[in-house]
């Protein structure tokens, strides 16, 4: 019987379960809801989360009225998630839109979905629209800003792609298309476009270049809207960053992406038009949107301004780099205040560097020079405004405890408390620069705070004259976050301060400098010494460097420090391609000049032959180089890292991984190929120049992926993020970028066993990546095991009915958890020993390394040769790679001489006393223990041991007690049962003090020392001797330590056969340490026929498993000396569970 609302008077018309969804945002979940649609008297929506609060309540939870709403029904269906690795279901979404409020809701299947519609229709005056296809087309605005009704990228749910009639015959996969909420992230057509083999991608820059002539080539009306866009970006911008994290319908995870969506727009609109103005910068002509401003470096297009950085054709090289400097200082002031909980505004701020050219755009902000300034120090009538001072008190001041700051431990504050003198004597107390500018906005009531470029104190140590410090160096606001004092910003600066007060401030500035040189740095490269950082480009190296607080002008001091000779070569690498950078802007920007004064209309070809000479000279192999370096280049490496460099470390720097690095630094694109001979006199040609880049830098959106995510969603966002920060229309060029979170999820697939998204991932990664690019190589080792399981599983697996593999994989998913343990102690044993899978896991895996995974191997050596060379680290990772493939399909010959390559390669590169060229000698004798050359073992093992020891036991001891149990197992093999006891026996012992006693890797140790002390014993039928008693008191001690382990795991109810054999093993030695009058009771109680009942064991069954078996036994030896009759039952029936084949746990 169904069950109906309380009678209160309502007819119903409808009723039954529908989906709703709390809002369009990210953590968002579709639910059943029970709903109630009313006709009379009043036409009413009731939703209850049950359908008994139907019966049993009149108070719904949610009420809607349907009278005047918009229902919205999208031509689609959404795959419902049952689970991340479980199989979907469809439903239809529709939405109910009111005065007040967006109701987000679905059928179980179409029908459903039509006849509440009908019925909705039929009784209240809804009108239903169907809204049309939103995807952009070709000749669509350039970017698109988040609006308020709808949220492209909002909610949780993974959808899975299907296909019909000729979808089929071009589609590469059916997987999982990842999505958030209701928008995909990546639509199945994408996603086969980027899988596809023969996938053309072009770059970012060519995209925007391809846009730009499609805009002029045309006069439609659509292309003038585009040209003044008049969107509201900063109105948007202040908006979305101020939104409350705590309100429920607008959480943490939502403002990031409408943050990052907003941002990406901004950034892509910055970024044409930013084109446009450089490009038409030589040309007499005037086609821009250039205002009535009084500067000829300033424009206005829509409500984005745009200025020039400095003025280029009148400043020296120096003064043109401290002004694009400040203009980084400002975008990192940004940065700062916006992640603290403020209610002050910044700007909507981008630099865009293009063509040796730095543009400033920025959003327009309702702000009047004259009316809304309040503060300003710098200009001839000093503006004080109490209330100004205040805010600015108030951001010095942020505690970032109370934000969401990933240092949120410490005390921040921009600038110390101080004061500055004015010139008519008058004092003001500060927390920021003297030079912040803070203006009021009458028409929105908030404060905005402008010219931010100096509010981070100046960089110098006691190293340094006085006069001789440069005050354009400023520390890093990544440094200041977590340094231990306040510093002030305005030492040094032109503000006149109090004598005794600036020169505390001074020495606490120099402190500062020396523990950024004396600790923080030396820490860095400690780092990347012990290999805990491996940056394989200019741009993740500096992204390294600034996390840590750390300029890039302090590359030499890097060089200097680090033991390992491939980070010098890297170091000095990006000091030579910064230099070059520099030159390369001067020179260039010298060229448009001088052709902009003969009003010269083309001048692409000249500068196009400045370019490829400019390479050509400084990575050919010509005379030419040396008198470039000379004159230019080390010159300016002592201007920007005050270090010499000789002409032989230049010499001997790697030219391709240098090449990539001077396009990066340049903003230049080459043909992507790795055919480049840098041996050659001319190296590049005219032919392989591709054009220019343009790179922007802009406001952070600060997001976090929250913890409470899984691994897959948090992929999925952090993608989502990206995509959003690029912008619509650069969402599917080449970008390194991207590929590398399509890296990571393609990794992520294969963690779990699915090789086909894998496959389809990695290969999307590969046509995203530069093929010249070290990414590249990561890319291609990915999908080497891709390729090696995938098809393993696709032989095995043909024919059988997918269903079933995708409930496996469920399963798999759900037992994960619960032997997480027992897999990792698996995995670790199997690390080090190189033994193959359990037979189980043999029988479905029948992997072999075919020529798919060794072409993919060539291809990535062939890159890494090409990007890092054979003496770079990386290359080893490769080999490694290889070699665990090998041991997968059990090829340990292979397997071996590959990994042979990997060891010889390590002595090379760190050395003998480096912690990887211990593990891979370490791993080097598991292969040769495995190989059955049991001397070669030991030796490996042993040279393994020392260098672990020598680099520091406590830093080592994990690796260390490891490698003392495999070199326990090689002593065992070959018959030396006592050094095998002692090694064994040392490992226990640090397994024990870094594992803890109950740690998967330590009972596997304690299993291990227990046979081997009984390994000398095992047919032994005499008298047991104390040394014999010794080593059988060993045994129990850790097979009692064993039995407690599998007691404690989460899955205790499935060790029922491992407990039972445990049992009996432990009773058993407890047997043989009877004395005389023990064990002629037991010869007598095995003599007995009694027979005791099924109760009476399972007593005894419980009382063994809770207690351990060694309590009980011990137990019951009381009781015989206590003369307690039931003792010899309980040992009747001790024996009976021993010795008995018919005893079990089920």
């Amino acid at each position: 019987m169904i069950s109906t609302p309380i009678n209160n008077g309502k007819r119903v018309a409808k009723q039954g379960w529908v989906y709703k969804k709390g809002g369009n945002h990210f953590l968002s979940k579709w639910r059943l809801k029970w709903f109630v649609l009313f006709d009379k008297p009043n036409v009413e929506l009731h939703i209850y989360d049950k359908r008994d609060h139907a019966v049993q309540s009149s108070h719904p939870k949610h009420l809607v009225n349907p009278e005047n709403t918009i229902i919205e029904v999208p031509n689609e269906t959404i795959n419902l998630s049952k689970g991340l690795l479980r199989k979907s279901e469809k439903i239809s979404p529709f939405t109910i839109i009111t005065k007040n409020k967006k109701y987000y809701f679905a059928g179980q299947n179409k029908t459903d979905r039509e006849e509440w519609i009908k019925m909705l229709q039929q009784i209240s005056s809804a009108q239903t629209i169907v809204p049309k296809n939103l995807k952009p087309k070709e000749d669509d605005e350039l970017y698109s800003v988040y609006s308020e009704d709808t949220a492209s990228l909002s909610g949780s749910a993974y959808t899975q792609s299907n296909y019909s009639g000729n979808e089929v015959e071009n589609a590469y996969t059916s997987v999982s298309v990842l999505s958030i909420g209701d928008a995909s992230i990546l639509t199945s057509d994408e996603l086969n476009h980027l899988n596809r083999p023969s996938a053309q991608l072009i770059t970012a820059s060519q995209r925007m270049e391809d846009f730009r002539r499609k805009q002029e080539s045309t006069n439609s009306q659509k292309s003038k809207d585009f040209l003044n866009p008049g969107e509201k970006w900063n109105e948007k911008y202040q908006q979305v960053i101020s939104l409350n994290d705590d309100d429920k319908d607008n959480t943490y995870l939502q403002k990031n992406i409408r943050i990052c969506e907003l941002i990406g727009a901004f950034q892509e609109a910055s970024q044409f038009y930013g084109r446009k103005i450089i490009d038409e910068l030589h040309s007499s002509s005037n086609t821009t949107g250039q205002t009535d401003i009084s500067s000829p470096r300033k424009y206005l297009y829509g409500e984005i301004f745009f200025q020039f950085a400095t003025d280029y054709e009148n400043e020296d090289t120096n003064n043109i780099n401290i002004e694009v400097a400040k203009t980084n200082q400002e975008l990192k002031a940004i940065n700062a205040i916006n992640k603290l909980k403020s209610d002050v505004c910044t700007a909507l701020f981008c630099l865009v560097d293009y063509k040796g050219f730095r543009l400033v755009a920025c959003a327009l902000m309702p702000l009047d020079e004259q009316n809304s300034l309040l503060f300003d120090l710098t200009s001839d009538e000093c503006k004080m405004d109490n209330n100004a001072i205040y805010k600015i008190s108030e951001i010095g001041n942020m505690n970032l405890n109370q934000t969401y700051m990933l240092y949120s431990l410490t005390f921040f504050s921009f600038s110390f408390k101080h004061q500055v003198i004015l010139e008519d004597s008058q004092r003001i107390t500060i927390n920021l620069s003297g030079t912040v500018e803070v203006y009021f906005s009458q028409p929105t009531s908030k404060y905005y705070f402008l010219n931010l470029c100096d509010v981070f104190p100046v960089d110098c140590d006691n190293s340094e004259e006085p006069e001789n410090i440069n005050v354009h160096n400023r520390l890093r606001p990544e440094f200041i976050k977590t340094y231990k004092t306040q510093l002030c910003s305005d030492v040094f600066s032109d503000f006149q301060m109090n004598k005794k007060e600036l020169e505390g401030f001074e020495t606490d500035l120099i402190e500062a400098g020396n523990y950024l040189k004396d600790i923080i740095i030396p820490q860095f490269v400690k780092e990347l010494d012990d290999l805990q950082l491996m940056p394989l480009d200019s741009e993740e190296f500096t992204e390294a460097l600034h996390s840590r607080g750390i300029n890039v002008r302090y590359l030499s001091i890097i060089a200097k420090l680090t033991k390992l000779p491939y980070i010098r070569d890297f170091c000095h690498a990006e000091m030579v391609a910064r230099a070059c950078k520099i030159i390369f802007n001067d020179k260039l920007r010298k060229i448009v000049y001088h052709f902009k004064s003969i009003e010269a209309s083309k001048i692409d070809e000249e500068i196009q032959a400045f370019i490829i000479n400019l390479f050509q000279t400084v990575l050919g192999n010509s005379p030419k180089a040396k008198a470039f370096w000379k004159e230019n280049i080390e010159d300016m490496i002592y201007k920007k890292f005050n270090t010499r460099l000789d002409y032989s470390v230049f010499q001997n720097i790697h030219k391709p991984m240098l090449f990539i690095s001077m396009q990066y630094h340049c903003g230049v694109i080459f043909e992507d190929t790795t055919d480049y001979d840098f041996k050659l006199q001319n190296p590049i040609n005219k032919e392989n120049f591709i054009g220019f880049v343009s790179k922007t830098k802009t406001v952070n959106a600060n997001y976090e992926i929250a913890e409470r995510l899984s691994t897959e969603e948090k992929e999925v966002y952090d993608l989502g993020i990206h995509f959003s920060s690029l912008g619509s229309k650069l969402k599917l060029t080449k970008n390194n970028k991207t590929a590398m979170r399509f890296l990571g999820l393609a990794k992520y697939y294969n963690s779990i066993g699915k090789y086909e998204e894998a496959q389809i991932y990695g290969n999307s990664a590969l046509n995203l990546v530069n093929k010249n690019h070290s990414y590249c190589a990561l890319i291609l080792e990915c999908l080497m095991e891709t390729y090696f399981m995938h098809s393993a599983f696709v032989d095995i697996e043909n024919g059988e009915n997918s269903e079933k593999e995708s409930e496996n994989n469920e399963q798999q998913e759900q037992d994960q958890e619960q032997d997480q343990d027992q897999q990792q102690d698996q995995q670790q044993q199997q690390d080090q020993n190189n033994e193959p899978a359990n037979s189980e896991k043999s029988n479905i895996r029948k992997n072999k390394v075919d020529e798919n995974v060794l072409e993919l191997y060539n291809q990535a050596l062939e890159v890494i040769r090409f990007h890092l060379s054979e003496d770079h680290l990386y290359y080893i990772n490769l080999n490694s790679k290889l070699s665990d493939l090998y041991i997968k399909c059990e090829e340990y010959e292979k397997g071996y001489e590959v990994h042979k390559e990997c060891l010889e390669t390590s002595y090379k590169l760190l050395g003998k006393n480096h912690q990887l060229t211990g593990k891979h000698v370490s791993k080097i004798g598991n292969y040769l223990l495995t190989l059955k050359r049991i001397d070669e073992a030991i030796q490996k093992y042993l040279e393994a041991i020392q260098i672990f020891e020598g680099l520091g036991i406590d830093k080592n001891i994990e690796i260390i007690a490891i490698t003392h149990h495999s070199l326990a197992d090689a002593y065992y093999q070959k018959d030396d049962i006592d050094n095998a006891v002692i090694h064994s026996t040392e490992a226990r012992k640090l397994k024990e003090k870094c594992f803890g006693q109950y740690h998967p890797q330590t009972v596997n140790t304690y299993r291990q020392l227990a046979k081997l002390v009984l390994a000398n014993y095992t047919n032994y039928q005499g008298v047991i001797t104390p040394q014999i008693k010794k080593s059988i008191q060993i045994a129990i001690s850790c097979y009692e330590r064993v039995f407690k382990y599998l007691k404690s795991r989460k899955d205790f109810g499935k060790q029922n056969v491992a407990l039972l054999t445990l049992i009996r093993t432990l009773i058993g030695l407890k047997f043989k340490l009877f004395n005389t009058r023990q064990r002629e009771i037991l010869r007598s109680v095995r003599q007995s026929d009694k027979v005791y009942s099924q109760e009476s064991v399972k007593d005894v069954i419980l009382k063994l498993v809770h207690l351990t078996p060694v309590i009980v036994i011990d137990e019951i030896l009381q009781k015989l000396e206590d003369r307690d009759e039931n003792s010899i039952n309980e040992l009747g029936i001790i024996v009976q569970i021993v010795e008995s084949d018919d005893i079990t746990f089920a």
